[in-house]
């Protein structure tokens, strides 16, 4: 099982006319200088959520502590959670606020603290490089044509990839000025009845 990408996410979307799916690792979605700070009540009653204000196009959010940890067997779930947690390094929050297209993630570990990964980081592939194809095989299956928007991904055949995977296009856009949650309206039906795939500690209606 490949457990490098353990705290990464696989995210897929679209930028003008192109498709992509990329990396973005842990140390991206996690880094201090993009804390936002304290996680607003109104982030944490779903797993993605998209925001619009003054009818400009939305950004999202994606609420990692509402799922398993990628690859935790359950019963090492509530002591990962009930480890202490260093003091979140706030260096620059006051000046992060989300614009059109970016991207706000509150980690697994800390479901009290959210960090910003603006549009323009998300889509350089120096920082965020592209999934092969080999590997996101069944990634690609998930979020493609199954229409899953967020999921952890244990995997337990030698092939598999642990990691998280976000759908950004199985969103539907919310209301101009309004918000939108995955579960309430948001979230893409499967393209086909399928069986569920990568299912363990998913949030359930996150498809």
């Amino acid at each position: 099982m490949d457990d490098t990408r353990v705290d990464d996410i696989a995210l897929f979307f679209s930028h003008g006319d192109q498709k992509y799916q990329v990396w973005v690792s842990h140390n991206i979605y996690t880094d201090p200088d993009f804390a936002i700070g304290k996680t607003p009540a109104r982030w944490k009653g779903a797993a993605v959520l998209q925001e619009a204000a003054n009818g400009s196009p939305p950004y999202y959010v994606a609420n990692l502590a509402t799922l398993n940890g990628p690859g935790m067997p359950p019963e090492a779930i509530e002591r990962a959670r009930s480890r202490p947690k260093a003091p979140p390094f706030l260096r620059t929050a006051a000046h992060k606020v989300p614009q059109a297209g970016d991207l706000v993630v509150i980690p697994w570990k800390d479901e009290n603290t959210a960090y910003l990964v603006p549009r323009d980081r998300y889509i350089d592939q120096a920082q965020c490089p592209p999934i092969p194809g080999g590997s996101g095989a069944d990634l690609r299956f998930m979020a493609l044509t199954e229409g899953v928007v967020l999921a952890n991904v244990p995997k337990t055949d030698p092939q598999g990839m642990t990691c998280y995977l976000l759908n950004l296009d199985a969103l539907r856009a919310p209301a101009p000025g309004g918000h939108a949650r995955a579960g309430q309206g948001v979230a893409a039906a499967p393209a086909a009845p399928s069986k569920p795939r990568g299912g363990k500690g998913k949030k359930k209606g996150a498809r």
